[in-house]
């Protein structure tokens, strides 16, 4: 019986009251230098301990799934990421190559190999990270099926690449216009985004992320981009034929009103 906004208003309180003690985000920063002065950064070593120590868990079947180092008691899919994965892999004789840049320690390949290997589905999955990340995981993670490199031009070298993924990266890199030129020019027939950041608003933002002391205690920069400006930055090579929302984050309001949402676009070569 309520009036819509004082629905929203409830419901806006409500998320915001249950995820404060969760990962918040902070300020509107002119730059990328500025909140990078304002956080610890991604290199913290402390990141790559817990995210090993979670991975290393699921690899070895102690623990169900990992999402940005946190264990889960039950695994959590992104279905429209896996219903693509598999139309693909459909288009390649149940074969499926995969780039998945920003990709930590392999955790959409751990949550997604179950099902892809059930459809009789070979993988080839090239993870690209930070050097202490791929050091990590060819030493402790690698398998005939997943490995790590430090670049796209590595990662891509003699590999017919089907798809290149990035899930949850492009609004953590300084330049992600930069990635995506680079995505381009590799020519591969589909690009999938998944888990990107949005902000309600007519231009992007940049603000810091800070994660709570009980997941790993540290904070980085994040870009909340503008989904119009986001689609046309692939639209000189790529079509969108898809759009959906992400599976695991929670819309929310920024301090001056402004909704902040995760989607995922697929992406194929015109």
């Amino acid at each position: 019986m309520l009036p819509p906004f004082i629905v929203s208003i409830f419901r806006n309180f409500k998320v915001q009251k249950e995820t404060k003690n969760f990962i918040q985000w902070k300020g509107n920063y002119a730059d990328w230098s500025s909140a990078l002065a304002a956080s610890d950064g991604y290199d913290s070593e402390l990141i790559l301990e817990k995210v090993r120590d979670a991975t290393i868990k699921v690899k070895t079947g102690q623990a169900v799934y990992e999402r940005d180092s946190f264990i889960f008691e039950e695994k959590q899919y992104s279905w429209a990421l896996l219903a693509i994965l598999m139309r693909i892999a459909a288009q390649h004789a149940n074969s499926l190559k995969v780039i998945d840049f920003g990709g930590s320690l392999g955790s959409t390949y751990f949550q997604n190999k179950d099902f892809l290997h059930a459809a009789n589905i070979q993988l080839n999955w090239r993870v690209v990270e930070q050097p202490h990340f791929v050091e990590v995981g060819n030493k402790d993670i690698a398998s005939n099926e997943l490995s790590f490199f430090s670049s796209l031009e590595a990662a891509a070298e003699n590999f017919d690449a089907d798809l290149i993924l990035l899930s949850g990266v492009l609004q953590c890199v300084e330049r992600p216009e930069a990635i995506i030129h680079a995505c381009k020019q590799l020519s591969v027939s589909n690009i999938l985004i998944d888990r990107t950041a949005f902000i309600d608003d007519t231009a992007s933002r940049i603000t810091v992320q800070h994660v709570p002391e009980w997941i790993y205690q540290a904070s980085y920069p994040c870009r909340f981009f503008n989904e119009n400006a986001f689609i046309e930055s692939f639209s000189d090579a790529y079509t969108c034929t898809l759009g959906f929302d992400s599976f695991a984050d929670i819309p929310l309001i920024t301090e001056d009103g402004k909704r902040i949402y995760w989607k995922g676009f697929y992406f194929i070569k015109n």
